[in-house]
């Protein structure tokens, strides 16, 4: 992996990863309302109803999304233009009100690997999983990530 000072939004890649939780609201809504996930929400509006199907459907995991099927169309125009081919899903916690999982964090790294492979990407960022609202310290998330995310992840802090 890769450490940068970088914005989510602004630096060119493949796939933007976005922290979550596995909490289900009314219409099976990913809650999404603070950090990444309510960053993503303000620009893919239907991204808590995607993301929270596929969740309810097959747990809690990495979800890869085309920002086409995140996006409502809207009378007003484009909006906001998406750089990247895909929007990636990467859990941290079970529930939204809890502190991160590391054990979780874990286990989504692993399946982010598989969709890198899969999707043949060559670069995508991820904000260091569970160090902001989920309240875990950058020395204890990074050990575990090291050994299993390569170059092609970019682990991105906007300090």
């Amino acid at each position: 992996m890769i450490e940068r000072i970088v914005d989510l939004w602004e630096e060119p890649c493949d796939a933007r990863c976005i922290t979550t939780n596995g909490t289900i609201k009314r219409a099976n809504q990913l809650v999404m309302g603070a950090g990444t996930a309510g960053q993503a929400q303000g620009k893919f509006s239907r991204f808590p109803v995607v993301a929270g199907l596929a969740v309810s459907l097959h747990g809690n995991h990495v979800f890869p999304f085309s920002p086409e099927e995140l996006r409502e169309p809207s009378i007003f125009g484009e909006g906001y233009k998406e750089t990247a081919k895909w929007l990636i899903t990467f859990p941290v916690k079970h529930h939204w009100y809890e502190i991160a999982d590391i054990e979780l964090i874990e286990r989504s790294a692993h399946e982010l690997m598989h969709v890198i492979d899969r999707l043949d990407l060559e670069k995508v960022l991820l904000p260091r999983p569970g160090c902001g609202k989920g309240l875990l310290s950058w020395d204890i998330v990074r050990p575990v990530l090291s050994p299993i995310l390569d170059d092609r992840v970019w682990v991105i802090n906007k300090e």
